[in-house]
């Protein structure tokens, strides 16, 4: 018996060794973009705008194009089509969608980078370059950067933007005054 303690207790360390050395690997990997941040707007998200998802990488010297991913998360679990991130300058992508979605719906997304080689990547929201945005995860394995939940565009908005259209109306009629005034 001391025989097979002996011979037993090298095999765990090796198995935990290399385990450790497959997962620092892997997460290296997954964390290995290229990429400075992502942002999105506007923060709530309101039902019938757009929302906007930057990307800013540092290095895009491999990438061929930047897909965006927008799903439901809550009340159901749904995604819909791909979007292509336009890179608006260097190095900057921008997504666009419109959110068609009820209040209370939770929205997440996705960014996939399509490199030159024809190698797809997922960015993976749990690395450590990521700790700052919410994650959500509808399904084990199936991280997703929390949008937040969608709000209902509020009368105030409304009200508020009729506002600014008759004071801007009325700054133009001020200003188109003044002209004539000093014509004179």
């Amino acid at each position: 018996m001391k025989m097979k303690t002996k011979l037993s207790l090298p095999i765990p360390l090796i198995v935990l060794c290399v385990t450790a050395f497959l997962v620092n690997s892997q997460v290296y990997a997954n964390s290995d973009y290229g990429i400075l941040s992502i942002e999105y707007n506007p923060s709530p998200l309101i039902s019938g705008k757009n929302m906007t998802v930057t990307a800013i990488f540092y290095d895009t010297t491999n990438i061929s194009s930047v897909d965006l991913l927008i799903c439901t998360i809550t009340p159901d679990f749904l995604c819909e089509s791909p979007i292509d991130m336009i890179e608006t300058s260097q190095g900057i992508y921008e997504g666009i969608f419109l959110i068609n979605y009820d209040a209370g719906t939770t929205v997440g997304f996705h960014i996939k980078i399509n490199y030159i080689n024809d190698t797809p990547a997922t960015i993976v929201p749990e690395t450590p370059e990521f700790q700052d945005m919410a994650i959500i995860e509808p399904l084990t394995g199936f991280y997703y950067f929390d949008a937040g939940t969608v709000q209902d565009a509020t009368d105030e908005t409304i009200c508020c933007g009729i506002v600014g259209t008759i004071l801007a109306i009325g700054s133009i009629s001020v200003v188109a005054k003044k002209k004539k005034s000093l014509k004179k």
